[in-house]
C-alpha cells in the first residue's frame, strides 16, 4: 500500500512540472530577439533534460507495476488456498456441528432459539420449524421453568461458563433430563449476548441415580427399622489369622435398644474400647467374613452385657463387616424352662405311656384271639362261598341238562310226532275228494309247519348247540343272530379278545348277556344295543349298552322286590357267586350300560377276533 502512494506522488510531481514548464508560460521580454532564442534554447534543453529525467522515472515505475503485479498474482493465489482450506475448514466444522452426538444451540437472553443441530432436534423430539425461533422454554418441563431462566440470566450476567441439570417434557408420556452447558457470545449488534449452549442426555444416569438413591434410602430406612441390631464394623487387628479388633462405622436403634448405648458413644471407636471384655471367641466367629459371600454365625453369652446374643456377620461389596443378632437372654431363659416342663411331662408322660402299653399288651392279646377266631369264620365263608359257586354251577349245568334234555324231547318226540302228522295229513289229502275238505286240510297242515318251527325254535333257544360246542363267543354270535331273526332286535358283537372259560361259566354268562338283552328289548324302546367282549389283566369285560329310555337304578335298589328288577338281582347275584361284578349305568333319557366283570384266571388267550 505504501509502494503504491509513493508511485502516485511521483506521477503527479512530474505531471505539475510538465504543465509549469509549456511555452505559453515563458517570459516574453522586450529584448531582442537573439535574448529570446537563447532563452527559449535555454528552456528547451531544460525540457529536455526533464523528459530524460521523466523517461527514465516512467521505465522505472513500470518495472515497479510489473513487480507489483507479479506480487498481487502470488497474493491472490495464496488468497485462493487460504479461501479454499477456509471452505474446507467450514464444511468440516459444520459437519461436526451437525453431526455431533451431543445438541448444539444458541440462545438469545430471551431463551430464542436461533440455530441448533440435528442431534438438538432429535433430543426434544421435533423438526427444524418446530423448534428454531421458539423458545426453549416450551421443551423443559413447567417445574424446571425457573431453574431455566435463572440459568440464562446468571450465565448473561456472570460472562462465564454455567452449566445446570433441566427436565424436558417431550410429550404428554415422555420426559427427559439433560445436561446443558451455556457461554455467552456477543451478538453481531453488538449489544446483546447470545449463548452458545451444549445439551447432553444424562436421562439414564439421572434415572439411574435416582434408583440408586431410592435404594440407598429403602435400606436405610430397613437398617433403622429393623428388629435385629445391626453393626457395621472394619476389621483393625489381627491375631494368629484371626480378626482381635474392630472399629464400628454405625449402628442401628435396635442395637442401642439391645446393649444400652448410645450411638454417638460406639461409632468411630474400637470394639475392645466400648467392650474390653469382650472374649475371643466373638472375634473368631468373624475369621471367614473377609470373603465375600461367607456368611457366619455364633451365639454365646457376653460376659461385660451378662445377656446370650446370636449374631451373623458377613462382608458387604464396600469391603466392611456387617454383624446383625438378637438378644437371645429371655428366649434362653423361655428355652430352660421349657426344657424342665417337657422333663417333667416326659416323665408324666412315660408313666401313662408304661400303663397304656400294659394295657395294649392284653388287648393285642384279645385282638390277637378274635382275629384267629375271624379268619376261622374268613376260611367257614370262604368255604361256604366255594360251595355256593359250586352249588350255582352244578345248578346252572342242571339247569343246562334239564333244558337239553327238553330239547332234545321236543326235537326227538314232539317235532317227530308233528313231522308224522303232517306227513300223514299230507296222504289223506291225496285221497279225499271235495274242495272244503282240503281247504280245511290244509289250514291243519299249515298248523302243524307252525307247530314244527315253534318246537324246533324252542328246542334251539332252550340249548344252543353251537354254545355247548364251541364256547361263549360263538354261542355271542348266535344269540346276535338269533335276536335279529326272532325279534327284529339288532345287535353289534365285538369280540376284542377270545377266552376259554369253564363250561358252566360260559353258560351262566350267556344267559345273562340273553337276558340282558331280552330287558333291553321289552324296555329300552330301541332297535339295536351293542355288546363288547374284551380280556382285562385276570379276568374278562362283557358290556352292553343301549341308548334307549334308560332308567333310575336307585329306583331298584329302593325296591328291589319288583318284578322289573328280579332279572337283573338275579344276574347280579349269580355274577357275584362267581367272584366278578355287575354294575348299571343309567339314566332316564341317557340310555343304560351294563358292565360283568368275571374272573377267568384259568382262562387261556386266543388271539383277537374282531366282528
Amino acid at each position: 500500500m505504501i509502494f503504491g502512494l509513493s508511485i502516485a506522488r511521483r506521477v503527479q510531481f512530474w505531471t505539475i512540472r510538465l504543465r509549469d514548464n509549456q511555452p505559453m508560460n515563458l517570459k516574453v521580454h522586450s529584448e531582442s530577439k537573439l535574448g529570446l532564442l537563447q532563452e527559449a534554447e535555454k528552456q528547451r534543453q531544460q525540457l529536455e533534460t526533464h523528459l530524460v529525467q521523466v523517461s527514465g522515472d516512467l521505465k522505472s515505475i513500470f518495472r515497479e507495476l510489473q513487480t507489483h503485479l507479479i506480487e498481487l498474482e502470488f497474493e491472490n493465489e495464496e488468497l485462493r488456498r487460504s479461501e479454499a482450506e477456509l471452505s474446507k475448514l467450514h464444511r468440516h466444522f459444520f459437519e461436526l456441528y451437525e453431526h455431533a452426538p451431543v445438541g448444539y444451540f444458541v440462545l438469545s437472553q430471551a431463551g430464542i432459539v436461533l440455530e441448533a443441530n440435528s442431534a438438538c432436534y432429535r433430543l426434544l423430539g421435533s423438526d427444524r420449524e418446530q423448534v428454531v425461533g421458539r423458545s426453549f422454554g416450551r421443551f423443559v418441563h413447567p417445574e424446571w421453568h425457573d431453574r431455566f431462566f435463572y440459568h440464562l440470566a446468571q450465565t448473561a450476567q456472570l460472562a462465564v461458563k454455567n452449566s445446570i441439570e433441566l427436565k424436558l417434557r417431550i410429550d404428554e408420556k415422555t420426559s427427559r433430563y439433560i445436561l446443558m452447558e451455556s457461554i455467552p457470545v456477543p451478538a453481531q449488534s453488538g449489544h446483546s449476548k447470545n449463548l452458545y449452549s451444549v445439551a447432553i442426555d444424562v436421562s439414564e444416569r439421572r434415572w439411574a441415580l435416582e434408583t440408586l438413591q431410592a435404594s440407598e434410602e429403602k435400606y436405610r430406612l430397613m437398617f433403622n427399622e429393623m428388629v435385629s441390631g445391626a453393626m457395621i464394623v472394619d476389621i483393625t487387628a489381627w491375631e494368629n489369622g484371626n480378626p482381635a479388633d474392630a472399629v464400628v462405622l454405625d449402628v442401628n436403634p435396635a442395637f442401642e435398644r439391645m446393649t444400652g448405648l448410645a450411638r454417638e458413644n460406639a461409632v468411630g471407636k474400637h470394639i475392645l474400647e466400648i467392650f474390653p471384655q469382650t472374649e475371643k471367641y466373638w472375634f473368631e466367629a468373624l475369621a471367614d467374613t473377609p470373603k465375600l459371600g461367607k456368611t457366619t454365625s455364633v451365639e454365646a453369652f457376653h460376659r461385660q452385657l451378662g445377656r446370650h446374643f446370636a449374631l451373623t456377620a458377613f462382608r458387604s461389596k464396600q469391603g466392611h463387616v456387617v454383624i446383625t443378632g438378637v438378644d437371645t437372654t429371655e428366649l434362653k431363659k423361655g428355652e430352660q424352662a421349657l426344657r424342665l416342663e417337657l422333663e417333667k411331662r416326659i416323665a408324666e408322660r412315660t408313666a401313662e405311656l408304661t400303663e397304656s402299653i400294659q394295657a395294649l399288651e392284653k388287648q393285642i392279646e384279645k385282638r390277637e384271639q378274635v382275629e384267629k377266631e375271624l379268619t376261622r369264620a374268613n376260611e367257614q365263608l370262604k368255604a361256604r362261598a366255594d360251595q355256593m359257586r359250586r352249588l350255582t354251577g352244578e345248578l346252572t349245568m342242571a339247569e343246562q341238562r334239564e333244558r337239553r334234555r327238553l330239547s332234545k324231547l321236543l326235537h326227538d318226540g314232539l317235532q317227530q310226532n308233528l313231522v308224522s302228522a303232517r306227513m300223514k295229513m299230507g296222504v289223506l289229502r291225496d285221497e279225499v275228494g271235495g274242495f272244503d275238505l282240503k281247504y280245511e286240510m290244509d289250514k291243519v297242515r299249515d298248523l302243524l309247519d307252525e307247530s314244527i318251527q315253534m318246537s324246533r325254535s324252542l328246542s334251539v333257544s332252550l340249548s344252543p348247540p353251537v354254545l355247548q360246542s364251541e364256547g361263549l363267543a360263538a354261542g355271542l354270535k348266535w344269540l346276535c343272530k338269533w335276536m335279529q331273526q326272532k325279534h327284529n332286535f339288532n345287535v353289534d358283537l365285538c369280540l376284542e379278545s377270545e377266552c376259554r372259560l369253564p363250561k358252566d361259566v360260559s353258560i351262566m354268562v350267556f344267559e345273562s348277556v340273553r337276558e340282558l338283552l331280552f330287558n333291553v328289548t321289552k324296555h329300552a324302546k330301541v332297535s339295536w344295543a351293542h355288546v363288547r367282549l374284551q380280556q382285562i389283566e385276570g379276568a374278562i369285560r362283557l358290556s352292553i349298552q343301549d341308548e334307549g329310555v334308560g332308567f333310575d337304578p336307585g329306583r331298584l335298589e329302593a325296591a328291589p322286590g319288583k318284578d322289573e328288577g328280579l332279572g337283573l338281582f338275579s344276574i347280579r347275584d349269580r355274577i357275584n357267586l362267581l367272584g366278578g361284578t355287575f354294575s348299571i349305568d343309567s339314566a332316564p333319557g341317557k340310555g343304560s350300560r351294563f358292565t360283568l366283570i368275571i374272573p377267568c384266571a384259568n382262562a387261556s388267550k386266543e388271539a383277537p377276533v374282531f366282528s
